[in-house]
């Protein structure tokens, strides 16, 4: 108590001498953080997140920026898109759904594709900085370690790309009818996935190392678990009205990939256990934190979703609806009654944009933000056990510009 009150006595002596020199720059530099306060509310949330991780990008290449020999995330997973729909055509031998495939990777190679695989390197840059007590003879990102982020963002491209699969009612052979196409697509979904799947699989055994492998399984395991959590959750959805829900099935779908991975990418350069434990648990909340930001970005735009692949999609056991079941007491089957009837088959038929105002003038995105930022907090604190570094402080920008 007494060294507090010593140094407080020393700040205050301080900040008497040399308060009126420091005045007028004090006032500028008011004037200047106003002036890019206003700069900020002008540009869009979306606008700024692309240039946050354009940064972030930008520090992972090291020398020459223009040397076109350095690896590049987009680059890499480009190469591979490429090889795999030049053999899905000659398979099929059709260029239909196809492009609707190149249109769902182009869409997905902005901001919210890349950003684990981005997140996976930052990582691995990031714990470079401490030798944390072994001797690391690369100053910068391995070749293995790029590879791994690679891995990463083909698996969950695979994942995309599965969940494109739609139920089709097969009522006519007609080979125009949108059934037959629908079907056709289907087929090409399941297809370029897997073709993803397998090669992922592939180059990750041919890293050879057996723990990583094994992490990287998991998330293979989880992620078929999920799915099927996911297909099977209307059964019931009064009682996944609840966070506990919320957490096991994003756990399995979005969480175990950035975590498992952040942890895996420093396995593979010999980072101790207490190190790839705290980029692991960063990781998973990294993982919630992303979804929870989606969703909630997905109401705040009255559902349409900037990314055109995300349009169509209500997630009906998405955070906002889960929390405004919470706020308002009520169970799913409530909710609904206002906005939905049953046809004959007894099937609900539901007026979305109904749906989504009830829910935009609720408790529950409030709520959803308070639990948003319980994500971001935790995700910066174990942030701290890693040095202070350009790739650190990346993250924590892109932390930090994600606001719905």
């Amino acid at each position: 108590m007494q060294s507090i009150r010593s140094s407080l006595l020393v700040k205050l002596a301080t900040t008497k001498f040399t308060s009126f020199r420091n005045v007028h720059l004090s006032i500028a530099t008011s004037m200047s953080r106003r002036h890019q306060q206003q700069v900020e509310k002008e540009i869009p949330i979306s606008s700024r997140l692309d240039q946050t991780l354009s940064n972030a990008k930008r520090i992972l290449t090291k020398g020459d920026q223009n040397d076109q020999t350095q690896p590049n995330l987009q680059n890499l997973i480009a190469e591979e898109v490429m090889v795999i729909t030049q053999i899905l055509q000659k398979l099929v031998g059709t260029n239909y759904s196809l492009s609707e495939i190149q249109k769902l990777y182009e869409n997905e190679s902005s901001s919210d594709h890349f950003i684990r695989g981005l997140i996976v390197l930052l990582i691995s840059k990031a714990a470079l900085s401490s030798n944390n007590g072994i001797q690391l003879e690369q100053k910068d990102i391995s070749t293995i370690q790029w590879r791994l982020a690679k891995i990463v963002e083909m698996i969950h491209m695979a994942v995309l790309i599965h969940r494109q699969v739609r139920n089709v009612a097969f009522n006519t052979l007609d080979s125009g009818s949108i059934e037959t196409q629908l079907n056709l697509s289907n087929k090409i979904s399941v297809l370029y996935g897997d073709f993803l799947w397998a090669k992922a699989w592939k180059e990750l055994a041919d890293m050879g190392n057996i723990e990583v492998i094994d992490m990287m399984v998991s998330v293979l395991v989880n992620t078929s678990t999920g799915q099927f959590l996911a297909e099977v959750e209307s059964l019931d959805l009064s009682r996944k009205m609840n966070v506990d829900y919320w957490l096991e099935k994003n756990f399995l779908l979005n969480a175990c990939l950035p975590a498992f991975g952040c942890r895996s990418t420093l396995k593979l350069v010999g980072f101790d256990e207490q190190l790839q434990k705290k980029a692991y648990d960063f990781g998973q909340n990294f993982g919630f934190f992303n979804k929870a930001y989606q969703e909630i970005k997905w109401f705040d735009n009255n559902g349409n979703y900037e990314e055109p692949i995300n349009s169509y999609s209500l997630d009906l056991c998405s955070l906002p609806v889960i929390m405004h079941s919470i706020e308002s007491g009520r169970s799913f089957d409530r909710m609904i009654q206002k906005n939905a009837f049953k046809k004959q088959s007894g099937e609900f038929i539901m007026n979305q944009q109904e749906f989504i105002d009830i829910i935009r003038k609720g408790n529950g995105l409030r709520q959803s933000r308070s639990i948003l930022e319980n994500f971001r907090q935790k995700s910066l604190r174990t942030l701290e056990v890693f040095p202070e570094s350009e790739a650190k402080g990346q993250i924590k920008s892109i932390l930090e510009t994600m606001e719905p």
